[in-house]
């Protein structure tokens, strides 16, 4: 389930990678003592810049929630058959092992 919510999600994948290697830039020209735009201290654009994917991970696409792999855990890996449907009698959920039982 977490894989797929990686695969859905790319671009936001690619955002957090370039706010991540943009602040490690920025804090390499800390580190180094140089900074391209003098007046200005660039870590302070960076951050405000790498906090939009991060929000967007975060509050959009629910990077921390449990709720996907907790029902991977529980639902799939249990030893007992589950069906769940919905209020309109369709197929909410099905665990495998209720797919093999039903099938034969």
């Amino acid at each position: 389930m977490a894989l797929r919510a990686l695969a859905a999600a790319p671009l936001d994948n690619s955002g957090l990678i370039v706010a991540a290697l943009s602040m490690q830039g920025v804090s390499l020209f800390k580190f180094t003592n140089w900074n391209p735009v003098a007046p200005f201290d660039p870590m302070f654009f960076v951050l405000n810049f790498a906090a939009l994917p991060y929000a967007l991970a975060i509050f959009r696409f629910r990077m921390f929630d449990v709720v996907p792999v907790a029902r991977d855990t529980i639902v799939e890996q249990m030893a007992d058959g589950i069906l769940v449907l919905d209020a309109e009698n369709r197929i909410a959920d099905i665990n495998e092992r209720h797919k093999r039982s039903s099938a034969s």
